[in-house]
C-alpha cells in the first residue's frame, strides 16, 4: 500500500462523511453533522450564535443566532446533545435553557433560573453517582457562590437545589482578589468530584454532590496555589491523573497529580505562559489539551498569544523548552477551542470581534493560522455538539 498523510486521510474521511450527507450540505464542505455554538456578550455580540464546520478548511459557515439572550458568555451541552444551557452574565445573574433541533440546530428556548449570584463565569452539566438526575453547576464569580440547579426531563430547568458561598482568606492582589471569585466549576473524570478554581482566594476546592443536589466538602476540602495567582480554568488529561489549573493574574499554569480516590490535588509544577523578560500586561484567559493529551495550550491576553507546551507522556509535566508563542491575530483571546478531531484550534477575540482558526493537525509544531476569520462580536465561548 502506498503512504498516505494525515491530512489525506482526514481528507478522504471528509469525503466518506461528505456522501450521507444531504446535497446541499455537500454542496458547502460540511465534514460533519454537528453544529458550534458560540456564546457572546451582547455589547457587540447578537446572542447565541450557530455555526457548522467545513472540515477540510476549519472555516465556519453561518447557520443562525438565536437573539434576545443577554450575556450568554458561557456555553454547556447536556451529555445526551438534546440540550443547551448557557449563563446569562448580568448583576442579577441567570441560567437559561434551550433544546437544540436535531436536524438544523437552532434553538428553543425552555426556562431560566437565578444563578445565586452575580455575574455567573462558568456552568457544566454532571450527574452524581447513584442519581438519575442531571445538574446544571454554575460558578458565580461575583457574589462568591455556586449552585446546583437539577434538570428536568424535558431538559428545561428546576428550581435550584443548593447554594454555597466561599468565604475565608483572600488573595493579596486588591484590585482583583477583594472577595472570593468561583470562576470555573467541573467534574473530575471519575464523577466523584466536583472541583472549583477561586481566583479571589488563590484555591481549587474539591467537593462531593449528592444524589438530590447537595454539596459537601470533599476529603481534602481545597488546594491553595501561589498567592496572588488567581486560579482560573483548569482541564484533566485523558488518563485522569493529570491536573492543569491556569493563574489569570501571574500568567501561569500549575499541574497536579490527581488522586480520584482519595479526591486530593498533588502540586508537580509551576510554569510561565510568558517569554523571558516579559514587562507588559497581561492576564491568562483559558487552558486546554489536544484530544490525545500530548499538547497544552494556553491564551494570554495582553500579549495576545497562544502559548503551547509539550506534555511529557511519562510524567505529564509540562516542557517550558518547547514553549512556542502564537498570535492569535486579534485582541483579548478569552476562550479557545480545539474541534473534536484536534484540527483546528479555534480562537475567541473578544475585543476584535471575530474568532480566528488555527491548524493544529500536526502536533509537533505551533499552531499555524490558516487565514480564516469568522466575524462574532465579542465571542466568549465555543462548543461543538
Amino acid at each position: 500500500m502506498s503512504s498516505i498523510s494525515r491530512r489525506g486521510l482526514l481528507k478522504s474521511a471528509a469525503i466518506f462523511a461528505a456522501a450521507a450527507m444531504p446535497a446541499t450540505m455537500k454542496a458547502q464542505g460540511f465534514g460533519r453533522l454537528g453544529f458550534i455554538y458560540v456564546g457572546t456578550y451582547t455589547g457587540n455580540g447578537k446572542g447565541i450564535y450557530i455555526f457548522r464546520q467545513n472540515a477540510g478548511s476549519g472555516d465556519l459557515i453561518p447557520v443562525d443566532v438565536t437573539l434576545n439572550v443577554s450575556n450568554p458568555s458561557f456555553l454547556a451541552v447536556h451529555p445526551n446533545g438534546q440540550y443547551l444551557y448557557c449563563v446569562n452574565e448580568n448583576t442579577d445573574g441567570t441560567v437559561s435553557a434551550f433544546s437544540i433541533n436535531q436536524v438544523n440546530g437552532l434553538l428553543t428556548f425552555l426556562n431560566s433560573q437565578p444563578s445565586g449570584g452575580a455575574a455567573p463565569a462558568h456552568l457544566s452539566v454532571y450527574r452524581p453517582g447513584g442519581s438519575s438526575t442531571y445538574y446544571v453547576l454554575v460558578a458565580n464569580y461575583t457574589g462568591s457562590t455556586i449552585e446546583s440547579i437539577p434538570i428536568n426531563p424535558d431538559g428545561s430547568l428546576g428550581a435550584p437545589s443548593d447554594l454555597v458561598t466561599h468565604t475565608d482568606s483572600l488573595g493579596p492582589n486588591t484590585g482583583r482578589q477583594d472577595a472570593p471569585h468561583p470562576h470555573m466549576i467541573l467534574a473530575d473524570p471519575s464523577g466523584r468530584y466536583i472541583l472549583v478554581n477561586d481566583l479571589g482566594q488563590d484555591r481549587t476546592y474539591i467537593y462531593t454532590l449528592s444524589a438530590n443536589g447537595k454539596f459537601a466538602a470533599g476529603p481534602t476540602p481545597f488546594v491553595q496555589s501561589q498567592p496572588g495567582s488567581g486560579p482560573r480554568h483548569f482541564t484533566f488529561h485523558p488518563n485522569g491523573e493529570w491536573f492543569y489549573s491556569l493563574n489569570e493574574l501571574l500568567s501561569t499554569i500549575n499541574f497536579y497529580r490527581w488522586d480520584a480516590s482519595a479526591g486530593s490535588l498533588l502540586p508537580e509544577q509551576n510554569v510561565s505562559m510568558l517569554p523571558a523578560g516579559f514587562a507588559g500586561t497581561n492576564t491568562a484567559g483559558e487552558i486546554k489539551l489536544d484530544g490525545p493529551g500530548n499538547v497544552l495550550y494556553a491564551s494570554n491576553r495582553g500579549f495576545d498569544t497562544i502559548a503551547t507546551f509539550g506534555v511529557n507522556p511519562k510524567n505529564g509535566k509540562l516542557s517550558a523548552a518547547q514553549n512556542n508563542w502564537t498570535s492569535v491575530r486579534g485582541e483579548t483571546p478569552r476562550f479557545f477551542t480545539p474541534d473534536p478531531d484536534s484540527n483546528f484550534l479555534y480562537v475567541a477575540n473578544q475585543n476584535t470581534n471575530n474568532i480566528t482558526v488555527f491548524d493544529i493537525s500536526v502536533h509537533a509544531k505551533k499552531p499555524v493560522f490558516t487565514g480564516r476569520f469568522i466575524g462574532v462580536g465579542n465571542p466568549v465561548c465555543i462548543v461543538f455538539v
